[in-house]
């Protein structure tokens, strides 16, 4: 296809997990808890390796509610919670206290996207940003493939040009203030 076509989303192929994954998901509290610490070290630890900036050991969440588009009518099983869009970020040292606010009677973000924020010598700031949609059905969650759903793992910016610490050396999560 050259650039001047026309193309549409017709031309994108979907693929649907194995229901065997499906078996695997476990959207009990107790996982959305484990997972959520766990992708928070392991994106603290990941932003490590390509970032000059010092991160604490020590861990803040803040969440973003409402995330995505969700006007669409909703599918089988699925809630929005209309108070979340109006809701200012909420920033806590407590994985217990985001479970509690994400975690609603088994309805979870249907995706969370996770990124280290900033730092502020004493705790990474671990971004939440959260899809408006939750559901307690595990084909409804994202990222099954990456083993911790709704958790989705992503670096921070990065600079233009930027390729990787090998060839371009690590970069200042600020790099954008400068």
């Amino acid at each position: 296809m050259n650039l001047s076509e026309e193309y549409s989303a017709d031309d994108l192929n979907f693929l649907e997990p194995a229901d065997s994954a499906m078996d695997s998901v476990d959207l009990s509290r107790e996982t959305f808890k484990k997972n959520l610490q766990e992708v928070a070290i392991i994106t603290r630890d990941f932003t490590r390796t390509i970032v000059t900036t010092l991160l604490p050991d020590a861990i803040a969440y803040t969440i973003h509610y409402g995330c995505s588009y969700d006007d669409n009518p909703l599918v089988d099983d699925e809630k929005t919670f209309p108070e979340d869009y109006d809701q200012e970020p909420i920033t806590t040292t407590s994985a217990e206290h985001v479970t509690s606010l994400l975690w609603r009677d088994g309805f979870v973000p249907e995706w969370i996207n996770v990124t280290v924020s900033h730092e502020d010598g004493k705790f990474t700031y671990i971004l939440l940003e959260c899809c408006g949609r939750y559901s307690a059905i595990p084909k409804n969650m994202y990222h099954i493939q990456q083993g911790r759903p709704p958790f989705n793992v992503l670096g921070p910016p990065m600079p233009p040009g930027y390729r990787n610490p090998e060839t371009d050396g690590k970069f200042d999560l600020y790099w954008r203030r400068k």
